[in-house]
Order: C-alpha cells, then sequence, then structure tokens
C-alpha cells in the first residue's frame, strides 16, 4: 500500500506541528524527580519567587539550605556523597518538567563549590554507607542456620524451603533481587521471575550415571532496560549431588510440584533414561505466566521487602552483627567473577553498562593479595585472607535476639512508659469509650512494649558482642564438663520432620536416586506442616460426644461453625435435646426455637422429678460474683416442672421462664402477609417490638400504656388482645 502525496505532506505538517515529548523515566528516577523539584519549589516559595529559574547562585543557596535543615543516615548533616547527585538530579528533573536545560558549567560549579567551600563551612563528611561483602562461607553459615539451628517458626515450612533457594538463586546469578521477585521501584505491578522465563533440562551424563539436572534462567527485567526485549541474560544452575544442601535444583523442584507445574511425576523424573544427549521437561502451560517465588496468598508474586525481611532477620537470628542483605550476597558473587570471567562477561551477568561501577561500588576495598609474602617471593597464602574480607569477623553465633520468655522481658512490664500506657487502656476500657478507641489504647501499650524489647535487646546484644572475644577464650580454658554443660544449655531438639530433612541435606550418604527422591519428598512434605509462632490459643471443639473433632478442636470460631453444617447445625451452638434418652439428643434441631418447642412435651412429664440427679440445670446464682448477695429462692408454681424443685436465684428469671415456658397464648402479627402471623411470638414484648420495627407501627409512650402484668400463676391473662389495644390507642 503506498501513501499518496496528500497524505504525506499532511503527515510532513504534524510531524512538523507536534510536541517533543520527554524522555521516558522509570518509575524509580520520577519519585527522584518528584522529590527534589518538591524541595525546590518550597525553597522558591519561601523567598517569594515561584517561577524561579536554577541559576548558580540560587542553587549554591538551595544546597545550603539542604545541608543545614535535613539529617544525613550517616552523620547530623547530609554527606558529599549525597548533596553531590542531588545537583545533577535536579537538573535533569527541571529539564524534564520544565524542558529548560541547566548549562553543565553551573552544575560543575555548583559540584565544586560544594566540595571545597561549602564543606569547610559546615563541617560535611564524604562518608558512605558500608557496603558487606558475603561469600560462600557465609552463605552455607546462613543455609546451615536455616534448616539446623534456627528457632524461628514459619507459619508455612515451604517458606523456608524459598528462603533456601532464594539465597542461591543470587549466589549463583548475581542477580538483583528486582529480577527475580517484585522491585520496591515497580511496587503492586507483579512483575517477578515467572515459569516462563525457565527451562528445565535433563542432560546424558558423560561417565553413564543418572541423567544430570539442570534449570535454565533468563533474567528479562533487568535495570533500565525492562522495556527492551532484546537485553537479557541466561544463566543456568546445575544440580549438586555431592553436596545436597548447596543444590538449586532441589527446592526449585519441591517449588514447582507444589505449583503443580509438571505432567510427569517426580518418580518418573529420577528414573528417566535418556536416548539423546538433552531432554527437555515440559512446563504446564496454566503456569507459565505465575511467579516462581510467591506469596504467603500463594497467588501473587513475593515482594523485595518481604524478602528483605526474611533474610536480614535471618541474618540477625543467626548473630551477624552487620545487617547481610541481598546486595551483600550479590557483592560476593561480582568479586569472584572480577577475577575468573573478563570485563565484557562481567558487564554482561552484573548488568552495568559502565565498566568502572563494578570497581566503584562492588569490588572489596579490603585487597586479597597477599603481598607481604610475593614481597619475600614466597607462595602467596590468599585463603586465610578470605575470612577477613567476608563477613566471619561480624559473626558471634550465639548472640541474643529475643527477649521473649526471658525474665528481662516481664521487668519491661514494669517501666513506666508501658505502666502509663497500660493504665490509659484500663481507663478507656472500664468507661464508656468506643470499641476503636479501646483497641488503639491497646496497640499503643503493645507497642511501646515493642519498642522497649527492642532497646533492650540491642542494649543487651552489644554488650554480649563486645565481651565475646574474652568469653570465647575464658571457654577454651574450661574443663571438658563445663563444656559440655554449655552445649546442653545450647542445645535445641529439632522436630521430627526438620531432623530428617536436615540429616539428609547436610549428612547424604545415600546420593543415589532413590535416595534423593525420598528427600524430594520430605521437602514437599512440609507443606503439610503449617505452624505459627508459639502463643496461646483458643479451642473450640466440637459439642457432639461421637464427632472426632470433639476431643481435636478447631484453632478458630469460623472453622468450627464451617464443621458444625456436617451436623446440620446453623451455628457452632449444640441444640441437642438434653435428655439422654430422647433421639433428639445426638440429632439437634437447627435453631434454638425448634428446641424449645420440643423442650414443651418433656416438661410436662415427671422425668425429671423421679432422676433428680441427673439435672443439669444449673442456678444463675453460682455463676455471678454476687451470689451471696440474696437467699431468696423463686419456683415455678407448676408442680409438673423442674424448676418447681430447682428453684431459680432471681425473680426476673421466674418471670422469663413463665412467660416463655408455660403462657400457652400465641401472639400473632397482625399482618396477614407477615411470616410472625403464623409463627407466633413468645411474649408481647417482642410482638410490640416486631410491630415497631418491621411494620413502623407507631405506640405511645411508657407513662401511656396499661401497666405491667401481674406475676400471679405467671400466666398471661390479656395475651394478644393487650397488644392490639396499644396498636389501636396508638393509631
Amino acid at each position: 500500500m503506498k501513501l499518496s502525496k496528500d497524505e504525506l505532506l499532511a503527515d510532513i505538517e504534524q510531524q512538523g506541528s507536534t510536541k517533543k515529548r520527554p524522555p521516558k523515566v522509570a518509575p524509580p528516577t520520577k519519585r527522584g524527580y518528584k522529590s527534589i523539584l518538591s524541595l525546590w519549589q518550597d525553597f522558591a516559595l519561601r523567598i517569594d519567587q515561584p517561577a524561579l529559574v536554577p541559576s548558580a547562585g540560587y542553587m549554591k543557596s538551595f544546597f545550603k539550605m539542604l545541608a543545614i535543615e535535613h539529617k544525613g543516615m550517616l552523620g547530623p548533616r547530609l554527606s558529599l556523597n549525597t548533596l553531590c547527585p542531588y545537583v545533577t538530579r535536579l537538573a535533569t528533573a527541571y529539564k524534564h518538567e520544565h524542558d529548560i536545560e541547566i548549562p553543565q558549567r553551573v552544575v560543575g560549579e555548583v559540584k565544586d563549590w560544594i566540595k571545597t567551600d561549602l564543606k569547610d563551612l559546615l563541617a560535611l563528611s564524604s562518608k558512605a554507607r558500608p557496603k558487606p561483602m558475603a561469600d560462600s562461607q557465609d552463605l552455607e553459615v546462613l543455609i546451615r542456620y536455616l534448616w539446623v539451628e534456627d528457632k524461628h517458626s514459619f507459619r508455612n515450612q515451604l517458606d523456608r524451603v524459598k528462603l533456601h533457594f532464594f539465597l542461591l538463586c543470587l549466589a549463583y546469578t548475581v542477580s538483583r533481587p528486582g529480577a527475580v521477585v517484585v522491585s520496591d521501584s515497580y511496587r503492586n505491578s507483579n512483575e517477578a521471575m515467572k515459569y516462563r522465563d525457565l527451562k528445565f533440562h535433563l542432560t546424558r551424563d558423560v561417565e553413564g550415571g543418572p541423567p544430570q539436572m539442570s534449570l535454565t534462567v533468563t533474567f528479562k527485567l533487568m535495570k533500565g532496560d525492562r522495556d527492551e526485549e532484546d537485553e537479557f541474560v541466561t544463566i543456568t544452575l546445575w544440580e549438586d549431588r555431592a553436596y545436597p544442601h548447596l543444590c538449586p535444583i532441589m527446592p526449585f523442584l519441591t517449588l514447582a510440584y507444589e505449583h503443580d507445574a509438571f505432567d510427569i511425576k517426580p518418580e518418573e523424573l529420577f528414573c528417566a533414561t535418556l536416548d539423546r544427549s538433552v531432554v527437555e521437561v515440559p512446563l504446564k502451560d496454566e503456569v507459565l505466566d505465575m511467579p516462581l517465588f510467591r506469596a504467603a496468598d500463594g497467588t501473587a508474586a513475593w515482594t523485595y521487602a518481604a524478602s528483605y525481611r526474611a533474610l536480614t532477620a535471618l541474618a540477625y537470628r543467626a548473630g551477624y552483627r552487620c545487617q547481610v542483605t541481598s546486595y551483600a550476597i550479590r557483592r560476593g558473587a561480582a568479586n569472584i567473577l572480577e577475577k575468573s570471567a573478563t570485563w565484557a562477561e562481567t558487564g554482561i551477568l552484573m548488568g552495568h553498562k559502565n565498566a568502572k561501577v563494578l570497581q566503584a561500588r562492588y569490588v572489596n576495598k579490603h585487597v586479597g593479595v597477599d603481598l607481604q609474602s610475593l614481597f619475600h617471593k614466597r607462595t602467596a597464602k590468599t585463603d586465610r585472607l578470605r575470612p577477613l574480607r567476608s563477613l566471619a569477623a561480624e559473626h558471634f553465633p550465639g548472640a541474643p535476639c529475643d527477649l521473649r520468655g526471658t525474665d528481662l522481658h516481664q521487668k519491661l512490664r514494669k517501666h513506666p512508659k508501658y505502666i502509663e500506657r497500660r493504665q490509659e487502656w484500663q481507663d478507656l476500657k472500664q468507661s464508656a469509650a468506643s470499641a476503636a478507641l479501646v483497641k488503639a489504647a491497646k496497640t499503643k501499650m503493645n507497642v511501646e512494649l515493642a519498642r522497649l524489647r527492642r532497646v533492650e535487646t540491642k542494649k543487651l546484644r552489644e554488650d554480649w558482642i563486645k565481651t565475646d572475644g574474652l568469653r570465647y577464650l575464658r571457654m577454651q580454658r574450661q574443663d571438658n564438663a563445663a563444656q559440655e554443660l554449655s552445649k546442653e544449655l545450647n542445645d535445641y531438639t529439632l522436630p521430627p520432620w526438620r531432623a530428617t530433612v536436615t540429616e539428609m541435606l547436610f549428612e547424604a550418604s545415600d546420593q543415589s536416586q532413590e535416595g534423593r527422591l525420598v528427600l524430594l519428598r520430605n521437602l514437599r512434605d512440609l507443606s503439610k506442616v503449617k505452624c505459627g509462632p508459639a502463643r496461646t490459643k483458643m479451642l473450640y471443639p466440637c459439642p457432639y460426644i461421637d464427632c472426632a473433632h470433639h476431643e481435636k478442636p478447631f484453632d478458630t470460631k469460623d472453622a468450627l461453625s464451617r464443621h458444625s453444617r456436617h451436623h446440620g447445625c446453623r451455628h457452632s451452638r449444640h441444640h441437642g435435646c438434653r435428655y439422654i434418652d430422647c433421639v433428639y439428643y445426638e440429632k439437634p434441631f437447627s435453631t434454638t426455637a425448634a428446641l424449645t418447642r420440643h423442650s414443651r412435651h418433656h416438661r410436662q412429664m415427671e422425668y425429671m422429678s423421679q432422676q433428680m440427679n441427673e439435672v443439669t440445670f444449673t442456678r444463675r446464682a453460682t455463676l455471678h460474683c454476687g451470689q451471696g448477695n440474696t437467699n431468696t429462692e423463686h419456683s415455678c408454681p407448676h408442680r409438673s416442672c423442674p424448676r418447681y424443685v430447682l428453684p431459680f436465684a432471681f425473680k426476673r428469671d421466674l418471670q422469663r421462664h413463665c412467660d416463655r415456658i408455660h403462657n400457652t397464648s400465641e401472639y400473632l402479627c397482625l399482618h396477614q402477609h407477615c411470616i410472625r402471623s403464623r409463627k407466633p411470638f413468645t411474649n408481647e414484648i417482642s410482638l410490640v417490638r416486631h410491630l415497631h420495627e418491621v411494620h413502623s407501627q407507631v405506640f405511645l409512650l411508657d407513662a401511656q400504656r396499661q401497666p405491667p402484668k401481674p406475676h400471679s400463676g405467671f400466666t398471661s391473662e390479656a395475651g394478644p388482645h393487650r397488644v392490639l389495644q396499644i396498636v389501636l390507642q396508638a393509631k
């Protein structure tokens, strides 16, 4: 199809009049632009110049204001490493927003002024945040602690497998966490590694053994190139039969089979024989667009914030003093790449277009060269430098990480601030305050206790770490008995399901296909082990004695309510007849009204009077704190009623009993189309309330009504006629 002359000329005219679009930027860059422009606009309004254009003089005053008024993360003021990038960001953001370019000469002049004059004037620091590096030994420490020593109780034990695979994936692929899980820069996007980015292969073993399993991962969510389809990195991970705890294939298969990603069974996978060199095991089409690392709901992708909390909490419990993040593992892998791969390969794997980024941001400043041995022409001993360059010096096994369950935690409840919060909560609870205010006060009380616990834990942990060296040296001089006693105090017994998996991971004696298949089964069985943090829970047993859940109660009321439907009950309350020899004792009614109508048959008999010892009524006086306030007993006037022998403790209970049990009058609704015209009420008060609320009947005030009925015989003589009189009188 060829365009005509008029169409071409019209398109040329349209393109010439079209306004130039600003360059596309990523969401995190937009947030950075927005923050610096808001600070600049606030500065312009303070000097009464809303349309102020950045110049050298105004920019110097602006950044001096930022340095004075804002506090830095590493000191009382912002550092040079923060202010200088802000200059470039302001120039770029202003051009992107207003299409006005600030000359590079002005930007360079302001940066030089910050590094010289402003630095001397405000004593600014050039300190940068510490960037720890985790090597392979630190990775093994974290994985071993996760399975062998960690006392933390995951709500779903597969989260332990997920965190295990996440650590191995970061170490073996040198990837950013934003390429594996949902990046915080792209919140709520659900963009993470999906099954579409994975390929699982079986490769023929050269030595004639079982086929080698491999997982090929394609990283498409590269930093700055998410929208570029030709920008990706592909890495293959292999199984490790010698060290099962370092094998990435086994935790991947556990997650994949939990997500039902394969059509082939595990037995067929581990017993397969190949007639060619490579065979791809296909994934189901239903899971291709589903994330590999999933959140607690099982559908949404795992976020960076959740993975950050899980990893840092694991390292904290393991005894690391510094904060171990996913970037610490990435730096460790980058330092290995720097020695074994070319600059081009390192740049592709790291996702860096500038080779200087690796040297400036990732290479360890602690040089790993044994210059002392090389100077004397000896063999370099670089292995002894390895623990000094890693996090081994920051690792203090056994460091306290929580105060809950200790005497010190109980002492915190006597802290004045906590007592003050608790007193506020109790005052609101005893007053007529709303439930929302009471709940908010209780939340403040718990938050204050948590804050005090964190402060005391930090102090105790720092004191413990400071004396770690001396304590360790003293332990070396202890006798064997003292060492055994210390070991018993710090001993932790693993649950049976976890002990089995730990033994197969770290003490693998059976490296056959059958042994690895058993390990996969045990890892998959972790999905059946669901437990939360140790706490006291309410138990809700089934009220039916012959039901299995009568001895195995539920954890929530909702679960009991759902279970009660199997017994024909609408609610979790037991509505069976109280007489044991009745056929409706084990076949309860669905409502209390049906049970009440059925019970009238038993109350007219002498069953209860003949078997007094089996009566299960309870005096209300014994259920209240004021049981000694009265000695008067109120018996039912009907001799055939069990309450004739077992009186009530309160007169109002006797009145209610006579109205509901012995009142033969039927209080029907006056409206023929109402269901209550066929289903009567038990008393006139309920009927009056029904007419007022449902049919909008207007009644006279209580002072104008007839006096209440007498208690002689406790039977209703007026019946529904009295209510009818009230209704007619109101009309």
